[in-house]
């Protein structure tokens, strides 16, 4: 987290969340954005991680439930076979490596 501090303040600062905001983080590892968008939307908002490795979903869970946030979840999935629920997003972000950037790049978010 530390080494990737500077990317994931660039990332967040673009992003921008507001209070009251539907955030979904796309590739989002062990859960480090996920939070500190959660802190940044408030208990009006809402973030949702979605992560292919299991480990890092499991991981991420156990970091917002220890930092008690309960505007946070992160799920197991792979975003580029799997379509998401039908809701309403204001910001979705993808901070995923360069190898996982590009697929994510060609793959549309489908929302039903």
């Amino acid at each position: 987290d530390r080494f990737m501090q500077p990317v994931t303040d660039v990332l967040l600062n673009h992003a921008a969340p507001k209070p009251g905001e539907t955030v979904i983080d796309i590739g989002c590892g062990s859960g480090t954005t996920v939070m500190e968008m959660a802190r940044r939307v408030g208990p009006t908002g809402r973030v949702e991680g979605f992560d292919v490795a299991k480990l890092s979903v499991d991981r991420a869970n156990e970091r917002i439930a220890e930092a008690g946030l309960a505007n946070a979840t992160v799920t197991l999935a792979d975003l580029s076979t799997a379509a998401l629920a039908s809701r309403r997003v204001v910001r979705v972000v993808v901070a995923a490596g360069p190898p996982q950037r590009r697929q994510a790049e060609r793959q549309p978010v489908r929302m039903n």
